[in-house]
């Protein structure tokens, strides 16, 4: 068959020549596929074309640090707590401005007070120059002592005294000066010291006799101490006469409980002291104890009588 011959075909009914390089070489099933191709192409929908994406519509994160929330609710509530705290402070500070103001302008918070201070001073003895104290003259009491010895601290005084205790002879420690003295016994004259001072010198105890006085004193006692403690030198005196070793059983027992009885209630501190060791010599003569115990007894009272005195100057 000559290449360059036509062949006539029948497409459809009619009749067609179709060439060696005729446009038509391809499938029927391809030429249809182009067909349909161009078909589709002239119905592609159009769609519309999305501008680019600006740049500058997206946000720019910041490059700074955050704080963060926790702290952020601290600092608010400290803050807070402050100024509600200072608030506070003036409201409070003008409250008070008020009270003490109107406090002074009346003056009754202080008169009370003062008055009350004073009261209570007058009941329990008072001081030099209150309303409710008179002068007292003390007279000088004297009395010859029978002394131990006389010691720089008082443990070494009362370190004797327990070993004087344990052989039977009481004692008294009195403090004056800053020496403590160790008194055993007491007469109301020089003999009866010398017979007391060889007495204990038998028992192997050493001693010395010696005047000892309570020099009179003019001093502001409590109005309610005045009565009672007036009637102490008698006593004393009185009672000093009796105790020798021969009459001591003279001392006048009921006297000095009538005087104990009569000790004012609302009596001084340091008047109680005193009340304390009359109630000893007291139960020392109720008891019937001896004689050198009863003067014991005599001498811590008048020891008392000079602390009293003391105290008020």
């Amino acid at each position: 068959m000559d290449n360059h011959k036509t062949i006539s075909v029948r497409m459809n009914g009619k009749e067609t020549s179709i060439g060696k390089n005729n446009e038509y070489k391809s499938t029927p099933w391809k030429q249809s596929y182009v067909e349909q191709a161009a078909v589709d192409q002239n119905n592609i929908p159009e769609y519309e074309i999305q501008p680019k994406p600006d740049e500058d519509f997206f946000p720019v994160r910041s490059t700074k640090r955050k704080v963060p929330r926790i702290f952020k609710l601290f600092f608010i509530a400290a803050f807070s707590a402050t100024a509600i705290g200072i608030i506070l402070g003036f409201v409070m500070l003008k409250m008070f401005a008020g009270i003490d103001a109107n406090t002074s302008a009346a003056g009754q918070p202080s008169d009370i007070i003062q008055t009350n201070t004073a009261e209570k001073d007058n009941i329990t003895g008072g001081e030099e120059g209150e309303v409710n104290t008179v002068s007292y003259s003390s007279p000088t009491l004297a009395v010859n002592v029978v002394q131990e010895g006389v010691y720089s601290t008082k443990e070494m005084a009362q370190e004797v005294q327990q070993q004087l205790d344990q052989t039977g002879y009481p004692s008294v420690i009195w403090e004056r000066g800053g020496e403590y003295r160790l008194f055993i016994g007491a007469s109301s004259s020089e003999s009866g010291v010398d017979s007391l001072k060889s007495t204990f010198e038998e028992q192997g105890i050493e001693t010395y006799a010696r005047s000892w006085e309570v020099t009179g004193t003019n001093v502001e006692i409590p109005e309610s101490d005045q009565v009672w403690v007036e009637q102490y030198p008698t006593l004393f005196d009185n009672a000093l006469q009796s105790l020798t070793s021969e009459t001591a059983g003279n001392v006048n027992v009921s006297e000095w409980q009538s005087w104990l009885d009569e000790y004012p209630e609302n009596g001084s501190e340091q008047l109680a002291k005193m009340k304390d060791s009359v109630t000893q010599l007291v139960q020392a003569l109720t008891d019937n104890e001896s004689t050198n115990q009863a003067q014991i007894g005599l001498l811590s009272t008048l020891s008392t009588y000079e602390s009293y005195l003391a105290n008020l100057k």
